[in-house]
């Protein structure tokens, strides 16, 4: 009990931060605490009437009960989106066309415009002569094209096979349409090669709907290539070049026709097929959308070679 007496008389001796003892006998740092315990706290009122900036954390409960949709990604923005009020009622049946969207009218173009152009070359006609109906053209693959979508939106299962064959076929139109007939020698060549790029770029195309595909058990050729598709699109690929050049050397043309249509077709069907990335979307669509620069950059080729053979440009010798 002595001792328990004398603990209980140990601790009141002891000094509590909340008694008022003196502070003199306490060690330095003590002190210090003390005097800091006995200033007045002050509160400003600028803080206090100011909201905070940090967002408030929502009420999850509401949230499940009452949750709120997600933001649809806002749609992008067409040509179609800009018509003048009094065109605004065409607007659906012009979305049908596709006008919007031009690629489809180019890949329909370019094999028309590679065969007339070669065909003004091999019979030296005028330059009137090639630039009346690659107009001509031009306007035909617009309207045609249009007229296509439209069909194949109806017939979608029916028609599709023949696409590849389709779109290919102004090589031919083209050269009968300036020449009067078809030189095979050189128009089946660039025709064949026109289909073996086609199933090319069509196929990086349906890579984009092959999982919806699947779903509706169409069989295009992204499934049916499947893993291979880099390795078969490569073999198209070397086909359609091969055959741009054979064509080529068929009409007698001259050097800046290969450096730039046959050598710059394969450098970008080179890039294309190394970098497309068959599992996105978006790299899909931007690589089948780059052919329509690959079929202009093959007609370049052509033009400039026209222009040497026929008009002498460039340091060619005109054939008499």
């Amino acid at each position: 009990m002595q001792s328990l007496r004398s603990f209980r008389a140990g601790v009141r001796t002891l000094p509590l931060p909340f008694q008022r003892t003196s502070t003199r006998c306490l060690p330095p740092i003590y002190q210090l605490s003390q005097r800091a315990t006995t200033r007045p706290i002050t509160y400003s009122t600028s803080l206090l009437n100011t909201k905070s900036s940090t967002p408030a954390v929502p009420d999850v409960a509401k949230e499940i009960v009452h949750p709120h949709p997600p933001t649809p990604p806002a749609a992008p923005v067409s040509i179609l989106d800009r018509l003048p009020a009094f065109a605004r009622p065409i607007k659906p049946y012009l979305e049908l066309t596709r006008i919007d969207k031009p690629i489809g009218t180019l890949l329909l173009y370019w094999p028309c415009a590679w065969s007339i152009t070669m065909a003004s070359t091999v019979n030296h006609l005028p330059i009137t002569t090639p630039l009346f109906y690659l107009a001509l053209f031009g306007t035909g693959a617009i309207i045609m094209r249009g007229a296509g979508c439209t069909i194949n939106d109806m017939w979608d299962s029916k028609i599709d096979k023949a696409v590849g064959l389709a779109f290919n076929w102004g090589a031919l139109l083209g050269w009968s349409a300036v020449a009067g007939s078809v030189d095979w020698s050189i128009a089946a060549p660039l025709y064949a090669g026109g289909i073996a790029w086609c199933v090319l770029y069509d196929t990086i195309y349906a890579h984009q709907d092959k999982q919806d595909d699947v779903l509706v058990n169409v069989k295009s050729t992204a499934l049916r290539f499947g893993e291979n598709s880099r390795t078969v699109l490569t073999g198209l690929g070397t086909t359609f070049v091969s055959l741009l050049t054979y064509a080529g050397y068929a009409a007698g043309a001259g050097p800046l026709y290969y450096l730039v249509s046959c050598l710059g077709a394969a450098g970008h069907l080179t890039w294309q097929l190394r970098r497309v990335d068959f599992e996105n979307r978006a790299d899909c669509w931007e690589k089948f959308v780059s052919n329509g620069r690959l079929g202009g950059l093959v007609w370049v080729g052509m033009f400039v070679d026209y222009l040497a053979q026929v008009y002498g440009l460039f340091g060619a010798v005109v054939a008499p």
